[in-house]
C-alpha cells in the first residue's frame, strides 16, 4: 500500500537491556547488582513506556518531514561509586531506502553542558557504540527521524544495550 506524502508513518522503537535484571553479572561465582535504569525524558513520544528493562517508543512521523526528540530517554547509573561498560548495538535495523535519517544520538548528560558521545545510524545493522557510564552518571538519548516522501509501512527496530 502506498501512502500520500501527507500521510502518517508509524515507527516503533524497542530498546532492550537484556542484562539489567535485578541481579546480574557473574564474577567468580558471585552475583553483582547493576544499578542502571531507563528514564523517559520530557521529549519522549506520547504513549512511550518502560516495561522492565525494555523501553517502547511508538510514534508517528509525517513522510518527508524531519522529527527530533531531543530528550527522549535517559540511561541513569544510580550507583555513586561504580562505573559500567556499555555496548549499544542494533538487533534489527530499519530499511535504509525508506529513511533520509533514522539515528540515535548519545550524549553524556552528567556534564554541563551535555557532551556529544556518538551517533548510531539505525539503518546500519553493523553500527555499534562502546563506552562507559560513569558512577552516578547519565546518558541522554535523542532520536532523529526523517522518512522518504513515499515511505509506506510501519517499521520496527530494536536497539540492544549490554551492561557489564
Amino acid at each position: 500500500m502506498k501512502f500520500r506524502a501527507t500521510s502518517i508513518l508509524g515507527v516503533i522503537i524497542t530498546v532492550t537491556v537484556p542484562s539489567l535484571f535485578p541481579l546480574v553479572g557473574m564474577a567468580l561465582n558471585e552475583m553483582a547488582r547493576v544499578d542502571v535504569r531507563w528514564i523517559l525524558g520530557p521529549d519522549a513520544p506520547q504513549g512511550a513506556y518502560i516495561s522492565g528493562n525494555t523501553v517502547i517508543l511508538d510514534f508517528d512521523v509525517e513522510q518527508g518531514t524531519p522529527v527530533n526528540f531531543t530528550e527522549a530517554l535517559f540511561l541513569k547509573n544510580e550507583d555513586p561509586t561504580r562505573a559500567y561498560d556499555l555496548e549499544i548495538s542494533l538487533d534489527r535495523a530499519v530499511p535504509a531506502s525508506e529513511f533520509v535519517e533514522c539515528k540515535i544520538h548519545i550524549y553524556e548528560y552528567s556534564t554541563t553542558p551535555s557532551r556529544f558521545v556518538d551517533t548510531l545510524d539505525l539503518a546500519d545493522g553493523a553500527d555499534v557504540y562502546n563506552g562507559a557510564l560513569t558512577a552516578g552518571g547519565c546518558l541522554r538519548i535523542s532520536l532523529e527521524v526523517n522518512t522518504v516522501a513515499d515511505a509506506g509501512e510501519t517499521y520496527s527496530f530494536r536497539v540492544k544495550l549490554e551492561v557489564s
